[in-house]
């Protein structure tokens, strides 16, 4: 790999020079120690590769891959490290013309790993259709191959700590995640009184809400199952750290108390975070003017009055996208908060917060208040007896 490293450095219009000395005349060897006896291994050369657990390993490593993506005709692929993904999209009736395509790039990045003397590990390579569940059942079984490897297909994919289901329904990271919170919290129950508050609020986030917060804003969206499931993690921590018992209401605590966002208001806050660093430029390219903030009508009904995205979506994924929800939640900020964009991301946050609290605290009062108490029951009946007498 130094070679081509060389070669590439060069196409970047950077001196090899600098980093020859580092890549030539490499050596290694295996020492271990049996019998209290150190035995080594014979000195062999490096021929290929850069040196592991170097500082400039990993920058190197992303020079030798970085022009993969130019050698794709159809496909979008996402890099991060040594993982690549390949995506495409199509009508259900162009799905056999799509696997060609494809095919077709797979068959580009094969040659692509033998000119730089790379080897692609099989046993890794998966595919996945993402589609809604009529469609999938229509589709049927479809087959995939690379260099006349048959690729497997499954329902799932784990992408940077995110399991990917084939229905974007993000059931089982939801499972995965709750699994684990719930196996990181309960032996904590057991010592917890030898604790202090300040210190169980530590331990539960940075071991439970940790898990939780982790791209929020991806797979938070779903069905009201998948909300109810988080707070229910959420309520547990809560009467961990404040001492209650497992049925104890602990609603106007989180928010009083703590100062914690259940999931729907977290995920508010996590999406609100990004917009920030959208629109004050502090992101990648590809998200300039992503958000759609600057357009939109406003909606007046009876109860509410807000403002709505003319972005049309016709789908559930388009209305449960990132970019859509994103959007409708920052036009729907009050100015005050919109206009502190100039600020630190920190007051930012801090203000932010302070806004969802306290929607969060009227709403719970709301339910609180909405607790039916079977007096209007109560009252028809004795409406119906008296008619009848």
């Amino acid at each position: 790999m130094s070679s081509q490293i060389v070669i590439k450095l060069r196409w970047y219009n950077v001196d090899p020079s600098l980093i020859q000395s580092l890549l030539q005349h490499r050596t290694q060897k295996v020492c271990m120690k049996c019998k209290n006896k150190l035995i080594e291994s014979a000195i062999g050369y490096l021929i290929t590769g850069v040196p592991q657990g170097a500082c400039t390993s990993c920058l190197l490593f992303c020079i030798m891959i970085n022009d993969l993506p130019l050698h794709l005709s159809y496909c979008l692929i996402t890099m991060f490290a040594d993982d690549g993904s390949l995506k495409i999209s199509c009508k259900p009736d162009d799905v056999l013309s799509t696997i060609k395509l494809i095919e077709q790039d797979l068959c580009s990045v094969n040659k692509w790993l033998e000119c730089n003397r790379l080897e692609m590990n099989y046993s890794k390579v998966q595919f996945m259709v993402v589609a809604r569940p009529h469609l999938l059942k229509k589709l049927g079984i479809i087959s995939l191959q690379m260099n006349n490897v048959s690729i497997s297909r499954v329902d799932s994919l784990k992408i940077l700590g995110c399991t990917i289901d084939d229905q974007l329904s993000w059931c089982k990271h939801l499972s995965n995640t709750t699994r684990k919170c719930f196996a990181s919290l309960s032996p904590l129950f057991s010592f917890r009184n030898v604790l202090s508050v300040s210190t169980r609020k530590q331990i539960v986030n940075a071991l439970i809400l940790s898990k939780l917060k982790y791209a929020a804003s991806v797979w938070f969206k779903g069905s009201k199952a998948n909300f109810k499931a988080i707070d229910k993690i959420i309520k547990a921590c809560g009467r961990f750290v404040l001492g209650l018992q497992k049925y104890d209401c602990v609603s106007s605590d989180l928010n009083n108390e703590l100062k914690w966002l259940k999931s729907k208001y977290l995920l508010k806050f996590e999406c609100l975070k990004i917009c920030y660093h959208i629109i004050n430029l502090s992101c990648p390219n590809q998200f300039k003017d992503y958000l759609l903030v600057n357009t939109f009508n406003n909606i007046k009904t009876r109860q509410a009055n807000y403002c709505k995205t003319t972005l049309k979506t016709n789908s559930l994924w388009g209305k449960n996208s990132f970019r859509q929800f994103a959007s409708h939640e920052w036009i729907n900020l009050p100015e005050s908060l919109k206009n502190c964009t100039s600020t630190s991301f920190n007051s930012f946050k801090s203000r932010i917060l302070e806004h969802l609290l306290h929607s969060q605290s009227i709403g719970t009062e709301l339910n609180q208040d909405n607790v039916c108490s079977l007096s209007c029951v109560d009252g028809v009946l004795d409406s119906v007896n008296s008619f009848c007498d």
